[in-house]
């Protein structure tokens, strides 16, 4: 593109502050195969530094609407619509054309695994891969603004924000790459953590437990943005740690609170002890308290559901800072292993349960 069009588009003023970094980014963005029109819309919206970036990170593909879709393939609109909404995406205009022929591929892929599971079934499946995948997408793009995009806009740096953008974009696919081993990896793990048994596709027994930061609320009230942000990474990457390398499993993460099951009380006694001692004398985070119970739990799209699940949540919202309680089906189970002590506490009246519910304090023996 010539200079003169960029002009005419009102996309360049050769007289204005900072007119060399302007023409770059133009020229960088027209080099992407970036069109004229998409600058000038884009311009509108603040997003012409992103422009390059996003050329690398979708492609340069022929862009098909919902009906350019269906004449495609032969299959309803409707259909490859309700596969976009599973996914995690607003309802898509019929005639707006916002797919690639690489999104051809995503129909093959349900058609494949409706095959095998059924379609109602699929469809659960890619609510859960979505919305895994937009957290994935938020956290990146989180700390792409933050610790590259934010400084640049304030410096009014067009050019470098749209060069962080490519250098991001290009870092796609190897990101395909670890993504597609880490699942390959999981899966295999969590087959080893299923006895393929009669009965054993309707629940398992697991110990489940929950932990919380103590006076987080006020806490983050206290803090600046940066520095609240410094801290819930900094609980959530060493809750994480301390559960895997104890041989549980994450189910998720609530901003203080972290949940997670292991395969037998014994091991949740352990994961649950190392969390609070993880946090006993940290400079940057309160003490945590933890909750523990074992039973059935019912497993529904990555999740954990049933008595045993509400149980623990409760016991932990009354743990004192430090301490970790559980209930006395759990201390029944791990109650001849010489690594743990079991103190009575009494009776509890929690929250959605009509009877009160026996606890005890965990500690290790040593400790005792």
């Amino acid at each position: 593109m010539e200079i003169e069009e960029f002009i005419r588009a009102g996309l360049y003023d050769p007289t204005a502050p900072g007119a060399e970094e302007r023409l770059a980014l133009l020229r960088l963005n027209a080099e992407y195969g970036v069109s004229l029109e998409e600058m000038v819309e884009e311009r509108e919206e603040g997003r012409l530094a992103l422009l390059a970036g996003r050329r690398v990170n979708l492609g340069g593909d022929t862009r098909l609407s919902l009906s350019d879709v269906a004449a495609h393939t032969g299959e309803p609109a409707d259909l490859l619509a309700q596969i976009w909404r599973a996914s995690g995406f607003a309802e898509p205009d019929p005639d707006e054309a916002i797919f690639t022929e690489s999104t051809l591929e995503l129909l093959s892929l349900f058609k494949a695994a409706s095959e095998l599971y059924g379609e109602d079934v699929t469809l659960q499946l890619a609510r859960v891969i979505g919305s895994s995948i937009a957290r994935i997408a938020d956290a990146e793009v989180t700390a792409f603004v933050q610790n590259i995009a934010a400084p640049l806009v304030e410096a009014k740096k067009e050019l470098a924000i749209a060069q962080a953008h490519v250098q991001l974009a290009s870092l796609n696919p190897l990101l395909a790459r670890a993504l597609d081993l880490a699942h390959r990896y999981h899966c295999e793990a969590a087959l080893r953590r299923v006895a393929l048994v009669p009965g054993s596709g309707q629940g398992r027994r697991l110990a489940v437990g929950f932990a919380d930061l103590v006076g987080f609320t006020a806490l983050s009230q206290a803090l600046a943005a940066p520095e609240l942000a410094t801290a819930i990474g900094a609980f959530e990457s060493r809750a994480s740690e301390t559960v895997t390398s104890a041989g549980g499993r994450v189910v998720k993460l609530i901003g203080d609170e972290v949940m997670f099951v292991a395969d037998g009380a014994k091991a949740g006694c352990e994961i649950v002890l190392r969390l609070v001692e993880r946090f006993q004398e940290d400079d940057l985070l309160p003490p945590i308290r933890g909750g523990l119970a074992s039973g059935e739990t019912i497993t529904q799209e990555g999740d954990y559901y049933g008595p045993v699940v509400n149980l623990a949540a409760r016991i932990t919202k009354v743990a004192r800072p430090g301490t970790v309680l559980v209930s006395e089906q759990l201390k029944y189970e791990v109650e001849d292993a010489a690594h743990y002590t079991f103190r009575r506490i009494g009776h509890r009246h929690l929250k959605g349960f009509n009877q009160p519910v026996t606890l005890y304090a965990l500690r290790r023996a040593s400790d005792a």
